[in-house]
C-alpha cells in the first residue's frame, strides 16, 4: 500500500465511516440547522458552511490557487436560513468530501512533500491538516445536533 493509498483511506473512514453524519444533517430541518446552542458558539449551519468552505479553499490551494483566508473564516451570518439553503449547503459539504477524498487518491507520491501557497505545509500536510480540521468539527456537529434534539 501507497502513502497516498493510506491517506486516501484515511479520508474514506471519516467521511463514509461517520455514517451517522449524513443521517443526523439529512433529518435536520432549517430552523434545528440554524439553532445556535450559545451567542457565541455555532449552529449546524454554520459548521456545515465553514466545514465546506475550507475544503474547497483547500482544494483550489492544492490545484495551485495561493488564495488566502477570508476575515470571516468562513462562518457568515445565518439568519436567513431557510429549506433551500440549508439543502444546498448539506449537498456541498458531501461533495466537497468526495472531491477531497478524490484528491487524496490521485495524489502522485513525488508530489507528497511539494509546498502548498500561500501556507508553507507539503500537499501530505494539508491533506492531514483536511482531516484533522473535519474530525474537530465533525465532534461539534455530533454535540450541537444532539443539543438540538434535546431541546
Amino acid at each position: 500500500m501507497t502513502d497516498n493509498d493510506r491517506i486516501a483511506r484515511q479520508f474514506e473512514r471519516l467521511y463514509v465511516g461517520n455514517m451517522w453524519l449524513k443521517g443526523t444533517l439529512g433529518g435536520m430541518d432549517a430552523a434545528a440547522a440554524a439553532w445556535k446552542p450559545g451567542a457565541t458558539l455555532h449552529s449546524c449551519y454554520e459548521l456545515v458552511f465553514h466545514v465546506d468552505a475550507w475544503r474547497r479553499l483547500t482544494l483550489a490551494r492544492l490545484n495551485g490557487d495561493a488564495a488566502d483566508d477570508p476575515d470571516d473564516n468562513y462562518f457568515p451570518p445565518h439568519a436567513d436560513v431557510d429549506e433551500r439553503g440549508w439543502s444546498e449547503a448539506r449537498v456541498r459539504f458531501f461533495e466537497s468530501a468526495a472531491l477531497v477524498t478524490a484528491r487524496a487518491a490521485n495524489v502522485r507520491l513525488d508530489d507528497l512533500d511539494v509546498p502548498v501557497a500561500p501556507t508553507q505545509m507539503t500537499v501530505c500536510d494539508v491533506l492531514f491538516e483536511v482531516l484533522e480540521h473535519d474530525s474537530y468539527h465533525f465532534g461539534q456537529l455530533r454535540m450541537v445536533s444532539k443539543l438540538v434534539a434535546a431541546r
